[in-house]
């Protein structure tokens, strides 16, 4: 077992990372801190992350990235809470 980080500070770290005009960022404290990213513009685009083992992960437990390196972390989570422009209709 990687000895983990301190969550709170590699949390901190990610939330730093991420635009905080693009999204709202909220750090929650407790036995497992955890960091909720909403997308601003479309809030249904909400994830849950996690330190454990080393790494970043997504609330249902898959690695998002080594909690070593919160700009990739902060990348993959862009890429998953981004808007997708409607199709043109026409």
């Amino acid at each position: 077992m990687t000895t983990d980080p301190d969550p709170a500070a590699a949390l901190e770290s990610l939330a730093t990372a991420l635009d905080p005009a693009g999204y709202a960022i909220t750090l929650q404290g407790g036995r497992r801190p955890r960091l909720t990213i909403t997308n601003r513009r479309a809030p249904m685009l909400t994830e849950s992350i996690y330190i454990e083992d080393g790494w970043y992960r997504w609330g249902w437990g898959d690695q998002l990235a080594p909690a070593t390196d919160p700009g990739q972390a902060a990348r993959q989570v862009a890429s998953v809470l981004r808007v997708v422009p409607e199709p043109a209709h026409g």
